[in-house]
């Protein structure tokens, strides 16, 4: 729902605007002021601007100006009160003596998800100020976080922030300390080369001048996962080291090390847990190598991986990280569980990935659910004369941005020892299997054969005489079924045929010599 009134002549214009809304959450905006046009500028005058967003509430504290001339733009003093915080600005902007000034108070942190972003809480301040003096020009911002912490760590666990930039003509400086990712603080500094002008405005950074900067990392992966919203990804471990970065950021020349001790990683939805995870990770030159990187399964297994990633920006950072998996068994849960050997090497760069590989699987038990999950109805019910009420979720936002490509060409050998059972079945499968297309539209071909078993129908024991599952690269994969169970009776054998597409299989029954189906039944 959206309104807007306007009233005035070419002289003086008086306007405002409401918008309500459910954008998963319930919006509101009001703004109200009036604007005037004069032969050497134009001035807005706005009494009035209140946005809210859940229980977030963004609130104009004081009417304000706006004057904007063909060269200079000024304002009074901005002053917004955001939910407990406050932003406070204010402008005076002609090439001869610019002021920008920017300043956050005590903004909680806790807003960030009513906008789509992680559930953190803390609160944020920060100093933003730019102007010019003795025609060079100066800018400055200080950042500092206080108690951030999110409900995924420890209680009283929290995490600290101060960064800090100075930008003159030529050079960018940067430096950041955060204390609470692990026992001793991560601080990082970095040089950059600059061109800052003011008239005509550019600030760019030079890609070929030379740079410097190191960095002490000290982080506790328990602590860095809910930070960048991998909340069912569970890491722990610590990762410490420093780096040396010199060069150019065109061609950067890295040195130093980071090492990983003790860690451990676990999807709780897929039930892989991977225990004494160890690497270590290098800096040479213009690549970042991977080297001894290793973890434990839990039971008997291991996998082993090394790579590069060249730091090349104009190459989209283009890496190669090879896996080796040595009797692993990555799986820890009821229903399916099996070991892994053999190779994978994933090639590529920001814009694709390539996985390509061979993987020998044996023994793999699987066990098929007792009853499938029920389907649930979605009714569709309104209320009449009720506002639509939010999500208690917001959706995940939609990535604009280029898609990230997976191409796939994978073997997969079953050489046998594939127990699959459940539902009165009890069986052994071998073949192969081929993986190949990309993540969107993924080609699995191949076949898988049985090898012994038998299935419990109708009250009878049917022995598994044929047996063919073959998958032929649909997408998504809809494999034939042609499987036949047989059970000696009086005087015939019965058969039970399950033939067709997984999508639309067809249950036959006969014997042997054939009688009609009703006398088999």
């Amino acid at each position: 729902k959206a309104q807007a009134n306007l009233q005035g002549n070419s002289e003086k214009l008086d306007f405002s605007s409401s918008i309500e809304a459910n954008l998963n959450q319930p919006f509101f905006l009001k703004t109200t002021g009036s604007a005037r046009v004069g032969p050497a500028a134009k001035e807005v005058h706005l009494t009035e601007f209140f946005v809210q967003r859940g229980s977030v509430e963004i609130n104009l504290e004081s009417p304000v100006d706006f004057i904007l001339s063909d060269k200079s733009l000024e304002t009074s003093p901005i002053k917004f009160r955001v939910d407990e915080g406050r932003v406070l600005a204010q402008v005076q902007w002609n090439p001869q003596n610019p002021m920008v000034s920017v300043e956050m108070r005590n903004l909680p942190l806790a807003i960030m998800k009513h906008f789509g972003g992680p559930s953190l809480e803390g609160r944020l301040s920060s100093q933003a100020h730019l102007k010019q003096s003795g025609g060079m020009p100066r800018a400055t911002m200080a950042l500092q976080i206080q108690d951030l912490r999110s409900d995924a760590w420890p209680p009283n666990k929290t995490l600290s922030v101060d960064a800090s930039a100075r930008a003159g003509s030529e050079t960018l400086q940067v430096d950041v300390v955060m204390h609470g990712l692990a026992p001793e603080a991560t601080r990082a500094n970095l040089s950059l080369p600059l061109r800052f002008r003011i008239d005509p405005l550019e600030m760019r950074l030079l890609r070929n001048q030379p740079m410097s900067g190191t960095a002490f990392l000290a982080i506790a992966l328990d602590q860095l996962g809910p930070l960048l919203g991998l909340d069912e990804h569970k890491t722990q471990g610590l990762m410490q080291g420093k780096l040396n970065i010199r060069g150019s950021l065109d061609r950067p020349d890295l040195s130093g090390s980071v090492h990983l001790d003790e860690g451990r990683y676990e999807h709780e939805d897929l039930g892989v847990v991977l225990e004494k995870i160890s690497a270590v990770l290098e800096g040479e030159r213009d690549q970042l190598r991977l080297r001894e990187l290793k973890a434990f399964d839990g039971k008997s297994g291991w996998i082993y991986a090394d790579g590069t990633c060249r730091l090349d920006p104009n190459g989209g950072f283009p890496y190669e990280v090879t896996v080796r998996f040595q009797e692993t068994s990555p799986l820890h849960r009821d229903d399916i569980t099996g070991n892994l050997d053999g190779t994978v090497t994933a090639q590529g760069s920001l814009q694709e990935t390539s996985l390509r590989g061979a993987l020998r699987v044996r023994p793999l038990r699987i066990i098929l659910p007792e009853r499938l999950p029920p389907t649930v109805v979605d009714l569709e019910v309104e209320e009449i004369g009720a506002r639509p009420s939010p999500s208690l979720r917001p959706k995940k936002r939609e990535s604009r941005g280029p898609s990230h490509r997976v191409s796939f060409d994978l073997s997969i050998d079953l050489p046998g020892m594939i127990s699959v059972s459940g539902w009165g079945l009890e069986s052994e499968w071998k073949g192969a299997l081929k993986i190949q297309g990309d993540a969107s539209h993924p080609l699995l071909t191949g076949r898988v054969e049985v090898t012994r078993g038998h299935l419990d129908f109708l009250k009878k024991r049917f022995r598994l005489t044929e047996g063919q599952v073959v998958f032929y690269g649909e997408v998504p994969p809809d494999p034939v079924f042609n499987i036949l169970g047989e059970t000696p009776l009086r005087d015939m054998t019965a058969q039970v045929r399950i033939s067709g597409r997984a999508s639309n299989p067809e249950l036959t029954i006969d014997s042997r010599p054939p009688r009609p189906q009703d006398e088999v039944l």
